[in-house]
């Protein structure tokens, strides 16, 4: 069981192509079973990954993850649903560092006790703030972060 998240922190860097491209690799991989997918898109904004996947996977849903009580809601969630083996895929919205660097670390811990292993695809450009985000990112949940 994995939760991949699409992150970058910045708009217009590319996070929803990534991700887009990494679900429809999923979606054509021998073995996939749509069942075991849940696709949240977290941008509020510009819910892009939503309106694709919408109506061909079973189970795509726009979530808020802007506040501490959204993302225990989202760890309930989680652990509510750690029976059914579902893999998480996660599309961030730009400007969620300030949060996810509060409680990423809390979050990492919760997920790692429920048996979830966290992936992180991260999107940069040309700007050196991209990398100086990364980096910070990579100090507040990085830790947790199996693969990056």
């Amino acid at each position: 069981m994995s939760i991949v998240i699409s992150h970058g922190d910045k708009g217009g860097v590319g996070k929803s192509l990534l991700i887009c491209a990494y679900i429809d690799y999923r979606m054509n991989h021998e073995g996939f079973n749509s069942e075991k997918l849940v696709v949240l898109d977290a941008d509020p904004r510009n819910a892009d990954v939503f309106r694709m996947f919408d109506g061909y996977l079973p189970q795509v849903e726009r979530v808020n993850l802007a506040a501490k009580e959204d993302w225990m809601k989202f760890v309930d969630r989680i652990q509510s649903e750690k029976d059914k083996g579902y893999d998480y895929i996660i599309s961030m919205p730009a400007g969620v560092g300030a949060i996810l660097s509060k409680e990423g670390a809390k979050f990492g811990d919760y997920v790692e006790l429920l048996g979830h292993e966290i992936t992180m695809f991260w999107t940069i450009d040309r700007m050196p703030d991209s990398v100086n985000l990364l980096k910070r990112a990579m100090f507040d949940i990085g830790s947790k972060v199996k693969q990056m």
